[in-house]
């Protein structure tokens, strides 16, 4: 397919985080894509200065359970978002504003130009690295409940349970001590409140249980060089737009121990936009972000890039030819 010469309506990058992960992502892409192929060639050379392990085999050896280790996922997902941007613009498609949901945040920042690829691939490298401090210090966990309860509950837990992340009005990710989380399982299922401990994700990400993780990045990251946006982004961190300067080596630490703002950011993204585009190698957070309306009411259309039933070209094919045909 060729790309178009006409902008195909305003469309968010939503950059997905850890949970999209899945074994033989970006597998069926590679056969079938060569830009994305190439791409994802491009970042693994890249890694190879700061891994002692490839990226683009790791993506292509799909073992199972590898990427419960998130010094192993951390670079898959972001080579295969990589590899994501460099085929939608090969298809004509391209963002009007980038948000990334934890880990999408490194992703989202090199598509708004903030980042360049090399440097991306570096500060990727290193947080990677870092999660190996946060191995058996607790964990995450889904709740159908509000962000308001979950403040008291966190008000609650003398710091044994935080909001990681806030995912719509009626959904957010705890993160927590393994017995806390246990024990709050307990309490909302009596309640008959919709929970689960994500055994799949075995950390207290966005959580200041991390706050280890964000000493081991600072000594491998004195500063993060960055550019000036040539694609607006919105954090998750601030729920607002940010520009160069506020990436900085601290909000990257700072990153590993603070909320992440999904509804807020959303929200924020939905004021101008009129399609949202997860870009990750699963759909993982359509539901929340089918809840937000556009000023004037009207839904925004959501739409995956790639699923595990469609992981190669048909999905993408499908994503991109929907947003051309909205854009009519």
């Amino acid at each position: 397919m060729t790309a178009i010469d006409r902008p195909a309506g305003r469309v968010a990058y939503i950059f997905s985080g850890y949970g999209a992960l899945w074994e033989g992502m970006g597998v069926a892409l590679m056969h079938e894509d060569a830009t994305f192929r190439d791409a994802v060639h491009e970042v693994s050379g890249h890694f190879d200065n700061h891994l002692d392990w490839s990226v683009e085999e790791q993506l292509k050896s799909a073992r199972t359970g590898d990427y419960r280790n998130l010094t192993l996922g951390g670079p898959a997902i972001f080579a295969v978002q990589f590899g994501l941007i460099r085929a939608l613009a090969e298809r004509g498609i391209a963002p009007s504003v980038t948000v990334g949901v934890s880990f999408g945040e490194y992703a989202a920042a090199t598509a708004s130009g903030i980042l360049t690829l090399p440097e991306a691939c570096r500060l990727v490298a290193a947080s990677a690295l870092a999660l190996k401090a946060a191995n058996g210090i607790g964990g995450t966990a889904t709740a159908a409940i509000s962000e308001e309860r979950a403040q008291d509950i966190v008000a609650g837990s003398h710091g044994d349970i935080q909001i990681a992340v806030v995912m719509s009005e009626g959904g957010v990710l705890l993160a927590g001590t393994g017995a806390a989380l246990d024990d709050l399982g307990t309490q909302l299922a009596r309640e008959g409140v919709y929970y689960r401990v994500l055994e799949e994700f075995p950390y207290p990400y966005h959580s200041t249980l991390m706050a280890g993780v964000g000493v081991v990045f600072r000594q491998q990251m004195d500063h993060v060089q960055t550019a000036p946006a040539t694609i607006p982004m919105i954090s998750t961190v601030t729920g607002d737009h940010i520009d160069a300067d506020g990436l900085d080596v601290e909000y990257w630490t700072q990153h590993f121990v603070t909320t992440t703002l999904l509804r807020q950011a959303a929200e924020r993204a939905a004021r101008t936009e009129t399609i949202f585009l997860e870009v990750g190698p699963r759909p993982h957070l359509q539901t929340p972000l089918r809840t937000h309306r556009r000023p004037d009411g009207e839904r925004l259309l959501v739409l995956p890039t790639l699923t595990r039933h469609k992981p190669g070209t048909a999905a993408l094919d499908e994503a991109a030819d929907r947003i051309r045909a909205h854009a009519d």
